[in-house]
């Protein structure tokens, strides 16, 4: 072989050798997956799992996604929402904490955090952050719903009726589907209840009931209110309703017992106080009623001995 073959013959090979070289460097740049991208698949993916149901394939999808995005706050807050259905709150505190950290201003963060608080019953938690959540987003009725049942069970029933009374004028915007229309306008109603204002209190459970009629608290809490205003049959009427559609309700037995008793049908009145009894024999309430009802029908032994019962649960 001569030299001009042989030059010719170790250009051609060195030409290859250059052009694998060349394939083995682009290859991998143009070819791997970009990290960011690669974290939002993930992350719409997870999403996708948690609508469906699936919690545990979005909590792995989710995890994927801060792997090779550790600042991803989306993926953090969508994260934490997983845990928090789990009811693993403290998983889920760590994950709207980081969330929050990364972006500050995240109403749907802040918010989640305050419904993790809310699970923890760490109600001065809770409210900071539904509060700042409402200072950021002052149509966010979500944060008024769960603040409001926080001042609600804290007795500041006028602060629970000025956020749901807000949640009303906003139009129930931005609930979450298992938060009703009905719920809201029965606790507004509850918080009139106690506060005495029984002609507004009528008004909300009347609406609640005719958006669901089968709203067995609301239905029950009017027949209380119709006890209080010495409505009688009113009130045999709804309690009667709500336990058909609540039979194992102690509370509702002894209520309608209660407007029995007023109304002087003894027998009813003692039917009613004997199943709430049964069903709960812990509350010295129903044994002080059903005493009177033995003295009026002439039981004394068998209302002394409810007397002493009731002075044995009052002492526990």
């Amino acid at each position: 072989m001569n030299k001009k073959n042989t030059r010719k013959n170790a250009f051609v090979i060195l030409r290859g050798f250059i052009l694998v070289l060349c394939f083995c460097w682009l290859t991998p740049a143009q070819t791997s997956p970009n990290p960011t991208a690669a974290a939002e698949d993930f992350n719409k993916s997870g999403w996708a799992d948690f609508l469906a149901g699936k919690t545990d394939q979005a909590i792995q999808n989710f995890s994927r996604a801060i792997d090779l995005k550790s600042d991803f706050a989306n993926a953090f807050e969508n994260r934490c929402a997983a845990y928090l259905r789990l009811k693993d709150f403290q998983a889920a505190l760590k994950d709207c904490n980081q969330a929050v950290a990364l972006d500050p201003k995240s109403v749907f963060s802040i918010h989640l955090r305050g419904k993790v608080f809310f699970g923890l019953k760490d109600d001065q938690n809770a409210v900071r952050d539904f509060s700042a959540a409402i200072f950021l987003s002052d149509n966010f009725s979500e944060a008024y719903y769960f603040r409001a049942l926080i001042y609600k069970d804290h007795k500041k029933l006028d602060l629970a009726i000025s956020d749901l009374s807000r949640i009303m004028d906003l139009k129930f915007f931005n609930l979450s589907p298992g938060i009703k229309k009905a719920e809201i306008i029965y606790l507004r109603g509850e918080c009139y209840f106690r506060l005495s204002k029984d002609d507004l209190a009528l008004r909300d459970l009347n609406e609640a009931i005719k958006i669901n009629p089968a709203l067995s608290k609301a239905i029950a809490l009017r027949g209380t209110l119709h006890l209080h205003t010495k409505q009688y049959n009113l009130a045999i009427r709804d309690l009667t309703v709500a336990i058909k559609l609540e039979p194992n309700s102690d509370f509702n037995f002894y209520r309608r017992g209660l407007a029995y008793g007023l109304k002087e049908q003894k027998n009813l009145a003692l039917a009613d106080f004997n199943r709430a009894i049964r069903i709960n024999p812990y509350v010295k309430d129903y044994y002080e009623a059903r005493a009177i009802v033995y003295n009026a029908l002439g039981k004394y032994s068998l209302a002394v001995a409810d007397e002493q019962m009731s002075q044995i649960l009052d002492f526990k």
